[in-house]
């Protein structure tokens, strides 16, 4: 997905963090392909440095009906 320069590069990027990230992302069974190849690269990225984390949820499993609106939207503020 990504090349090794590619990779070099971004490390580069995400070592200039102050802060942990974590990224919220939310998903489906059937992914459409973009949707599979955006999963694909968090999961690279979270890779390339300890200050980020990668959080998959499932919304058929996880959000339908299992949060409060307020709590589902906080979730998502913190990823922005």
């Amino acid at each position: 997905m990504l090349s090794e320069q590619e990779k070099q590069k971004v490390q580069e990027i995400l070592a200039q963090m102050e802060s942990p990230v974590t990224i919220h992302y939310f998903t489906q069974e059937f992914e459409c392909e973009p949707c599979s190849v955006t999963h694909e690269l968090l999961e690279v990225m979270t890779t390339l440095s300890d200050k980020l984390t990668l959080r998959t949820y499932e919304f058929q499993d996880e959000f339908e009906g299992a949060l409060p609106e307020a709590q589902f939207v906080e979730l998502v503020l913190q990823a922005a």
